[in-house]
Protein backbone atom coordinates (compact mmCIF):
# COMPACT_ATOMS: atom_id res chain seq x y z
CA UNK A 1 0.00 0.00 0.00
CA UNK A 2 1.51 3.61 -0.97
CA UNK A 3 0.04 6.96 -0.32
CA UNK A 4 -1.96 6.99 -3.12
CA UNK A 5 -3.35 3.68 -2.82
CA UNK A 6 -7.49 4.38 -1.94
CA UNK A 7 -8.46 2.45 1.39
CA UNK A 8 -11.87 1.67 2.52
CA UNK A 9 -12.44 2.15 6.77
CA UNK A 10 -11.62 -0.96 7.83
CA UNK A 11 -7.97 -0.45 6.17
CA UNK A 12 -7.57 2.84 7.53
CA UNK A 13 -9.31 2.04 10.77
CA UNK A 14 -6.12 -1.09 11.29
CA UNK A 15 -3.41 1.40 10.08
CA UNK A 16 -4.28 4.12 12.59
CA UNK A 17 -4.71 0.80 15.48
CA UNK A 18 -1.11 0.01 14.31
CA UNK A 19 0.04 3.30 14.64
CA UNK A 20 -1.20 4.58 17.19
CA UNK A 21 0.75 0.64 18.89
CA UNK A 22 3.88 1.94 17.40
CA UNK A 23 4.04 5.09 18.74
CA UNK A 24 3.32 3.93 22.52
CA UNK A 25 6.53 2.21 21.71
CA UNK A 26 9.95 3.24 22.57
CA UNK A 27 11.79 4.97 19.16
CA UNK A 28 14.06 1.92 19.36
CA UNK A 29 11.42 -0.76 19.98
CA UNK A 30 9.42 -0.37 16.75
CA UNK A 31 11.47 -1.23 13.96
CA UNK A 32 11.65 -4.74 15.81
CA UNK A 33 7.98 -4.40 16.43
CA UNK A 34 7.59 -3.38 12.38
CA UNK A 35 8.95 -6.31 11.85
CA UNK A 36 7.25 -8.63 13.49
CA UNK A 37 3.61 -8.40 12.60
CA UNK A 38 1.52 -10.78 11.06
CA UNK A 39 1.58 -11.35 7.44
CA UNK A 40 -1.77 -10.44 6.82
CA UNK A 41 -0.20 -6.61 7.80
CA UNK A 42 2.75 -6.79 6.03
CA UNK A 43 1.56 -4.50 3.10
CA UNK A 44 1.49 -1.76 5.52
CA UNK A 45 4.46 -1.65 6.71
CA UNK A 46 6.14 0.80 4.39
CA UNK A 47 3.42 2.73 4.95
CA UNK A 48 3.64 2.55 8.94
CA UNK A 49 7.58 2.81 8.92
CA UNK A 50 7.22 6.25 6.38
CA UNK A 51 4.63 7.88 8.92
CA UNK A 52 6.70 6.50 11.76
CA UNK A 53 9.83 8.09 10.57
CA UNK A 54 7.57 11.59 9.96
CA UNK A 55 6.63 11.54 13.08
CA UNK A 56 10.03 11.32 14.75
CA UNK A 57 11.26 13.56 12.56
CA UNK A 58 8.33 16.11 13.78
CA UNK A 59 8.94 15.52 17.21
CA UNK A 60 12.95 16.32 16.79
CA UNK A 61 12.38 19.77 15.19
CA UNK A 62 9.75 20.29 17.91
CA UNK A 63 12.60 19.38 20.49
CA UNK A 64 15.27 21.81 18.82
CA UNK A 65 12.89 24.78 18.96
CA UNK A 66 13.44 27.40 21.79
CA UNK A 67 10.43 27.45 24.10
CA UNK A 68 9.92 31.50 23.20
CA UNK A 69 9.20 30.44 19.78
CA UNK A 70 6.22 28.69 20.85
CA UNK A 71 4.61 31.69 21.72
Amino acid sequence: MTLRTRCDATQLQRMNTLLQAALALPPHEREGWLLALPADVATLVPLLRSLLQRAAAADDAFMRRPAASLG
